[in-house]
């Protein structure tokens, strides 16, 4: 096997570079362990607008409702 090839291999072996998937979150003992509690008291702040950002179901939303309606 050429050097090239080789070394390809070997590279795309190679680990990724570590991520931050937890960038953006305050740091607490739910990054080490399961905790949700723990991550929502630090990182979960209450919505105080109003419910203008909601949009009405979709004509597929309704009609999938009027199934499950039928069936209960």
């Amino acid at each position: 096997m050429d050097t090239f090839l080789t070394e390809s291999i070997v590279a795309s072996l190679a680990p990724a570079p570590a991520l931050h998937p937890w960038r953006g979150f305050a740091k607490g003992v739910w990054q080490t362990e399961v905790n949700v509690r723990d991550f929502i008291v630090r990182n979960v702040n209450p919505y105080e607008g109003d419910r203008a950002f909601l949009a009405g179901a979709t004509g597929k939303t309704k009609a999938l409702w009027d199934t499950v309606a039928a069936l209960l």
